[in-house]
């Protein structure tokens, strides 16, 4: 009946939240009191069972400090920082249904990957913080290993919206495959990262 505030660090089954990680949030029974745990488990919490828990959503964690990037929505967020754009529950959620390593754009109404594609060992593609990235494939085989999972390649308007606020006219710091994902910065020394955190 009332709004609940829940701390993430505060109310962690175990350990601290860590960088670039994707973090479920669950409504537990404990003693005959309801509480509630933040996860990197995707079953259950720790400490509890399927009969014990619930998830009722997630969120995705900054992969890296983003920086002073004046007029950027996420200038100054730290790395280990909740994306906002990346915070799911049952009724605001993938259609793909697995929102891990995903956020919202707004712009587009689509859930969208925060990283580039990498190989999720099954044959499908996953947006994973510091995966090696899938950039010797071809279209028909990003395709297909797309629609395994459940997720598609943007459209030009899709991809310009989920951009903004992107950096523009440098290259990758270094100007070589940065060969795994996230984090990275440009030849100007600002973070790569779109207003809504990709």
């Amino acid at each position: 009946d009332t709004d609940v505030t829940i701390d993430a660090a505060a109310n962690l089954d175990t350990g601290a939240l860590q960088a670039g990680k994707d973090y479920c949030i669950y409504a537990c029974v404990t003693a005959g009191a309801l509480v509630f745990k933040v996860s990197l488990n995707t079953t259950y919490p720790s400490g509890f069972s399927a009969t014990t828990s619930r998830k009722l959503g997630g969120f995705h964690t900054l992969c890296a400090n983003v920086g002073t990037i004046v007029g950027h929505s996420l200038s100054g967020y730290l790395a280990t920082d909740i994306l906002p754009q990346s915070i799911w529950d049952l009724k605001h959620r993938a259609r793909c249904g697995n929102n891990a390593g995903m956020a919202y754009d707004p712009g587009t109404g689509k859930w969208k990957y925060i990283y580039q594609a990498s190989d999720d060992g099954n044959g499908g593609v996953q947006s994973v913080y510091g995966a090696t990235i899938l950039d010797t494939i071809d279209w028909m085989t990003v395709n297909d290993r797309g629609a395994k999972v459940g997720v598609r390649l943007m459209w030009d308007h899709e991809f310009q919206s989920a951009a903004a606020g992107s950096n523009e006219q440098t290259n990758i710091a270094g100007s070589a495959d940065p060969v795994t994902t996230g984090g990275h910065v440009d030849t100007a020394g600002r973070r790569m990262i779109s207003n809504i955190g990709l």
